[in-house]
């Protein structure tokens, strides 16, 4: 965790945005059901488990993207703002 807390207090010290994604699957969701028959148990919107850990403590110009997938980018706004910030690495 201390490397990850450097990484971002580094970015914010030299003004490269910070967007963070927050993993997690409404409740009563058909996509749930079945998500949830391959993995177990998923991560659940708005339930502890889904809240960031302490040590990350979120500044008013962080971007926070909720997603469901493992990836960032499927059904997400992440390739958009990259892309309007002229972000391409």
């Amino acid at each position: 965790m201390g490397n990850f807390l450097r990484v971002i207090q580094s970015c914010r010290q030299e003004n490269v945005p910070i967007i963070l994604t927050q993993h997690g699957h409404m409740k009563q969701t058909s996509e749930g059901e079945i998500l949830r028959q391959w993995w177990g148990e998923l991560i659940v919107h708005g339930t502890e488990e889904w809240e960031f850990i302490l040590e990350i403590k979120t500044e008013p110009e962080d971007m926070v993207l909720s997603k469901k997938r493992y990836s960032a980018f499927f059904e997400t706004d992440l390739d958009t703002i990259l892309r309007s910030k002229g972000i391409k690495t």
